[in-house]
């Protein structure tokens, strides 16, 4: 799940954010949680690590964009900073800063998403593509792109990969948490199935790498959602 912070006192600005993320993270089947912030003092005061992404207003009351921005990296805050800005010039500031990009007002759509899916790269590339599995006897390191789906029955989990199958305990939600930032999606509530590896889909049975699974009615409309959505943003990869 990608964590985002928005620094902006101006609601018009803040709504539209909001509403370009959400529009944004929907097409592409990623979850998110996003908090706003009214100061940069406000923001401060909270647990600033656990932001992936930070969208922050130059002109803030108090404490403006850039005395932020120095006083996060002083506290080895690595979270990706996008300026927001009615002024160009200023935002070229930001590097030296070690902002990661910036956004001038009025905001747009295209430019917006633009912005968003480097952020997302980013972090993606930074992100080790790897999945620890531990049992009683065990510890595997595993290639997330090498899982065909997930299993999960009774807190067992199944790991089911190119290189056989791999069991722990969790629960589907946790397991859901971990991969969502890697198309996965759930074609049923035991079963959380990597779209890149789905080949055919006929009536309710679906072929993905050498298995076959059922999708379930009430999760038929949501899963195929996601897979057209994944499929449309790959096309020509």
């Amino acid at each position: 799940m990608i964590k985002i912070a928005v620094i902006e006192d101006e609601q018009e600005i803040q709504e539209s954010i909001h509403s370009f993320i959400n529009q944004y993270m929907a097409e592409n089947s990623l979850s998110y949680q996003a908090k706003t912030f009214l100061s940069a003092e406000s923001f401060l005061f909270s647990p600033v690590n656990e932001y992936d992404i930070i969208f922050m207003d130059i002109n803030l009351p108090g404490l403006n964009g850039f005395e932020t921005c120095l006083k996060l990296r002083e506290k080895n805050v690595t979270s990706i900073i996008i300026f927001v800005t009615s002024l160009a010039q200023y935002a070229i500031k930001g590097y030296e800063v070690n902002a990661f990009d910036f956004i001038v007002k009025p905001l747009n759509y295209y430019s917006f998403a633009l912005k968003l899916r480097r952020a997302i790269n980013e972090i993606k590339r930074n992100i080790i593509d790897t999945l620890v599995i531990k049992n009683k006897t065990q510890l595997n390191v595993i290639n997330i792109n090498d899982i065909y789906y997930v299993e999960v029955a009774s807190h067992t989990v199944t790991y089911h990969t190119k290189n056989g199958e791999f069991k722990s305990t969790g629960t589907m939600r946790q397991i859901e948490e971990k991969l969502s930032p890697f198309h996965f999606a759930l074609c049923n509530q035991c079963y959380l199935v990597n779209l890149r590896y789905i080949t055919s889909i006929e009536g309710s049975s679906l072929k993905v790498g050498p298995y076959e699974l059922i999708i379930s009615r009430p999760r038929r409309k949501e899963f195929m959602m996601n897979l057209n959505l994944y499929i449309a943003g790959h096309l020509g990869k």
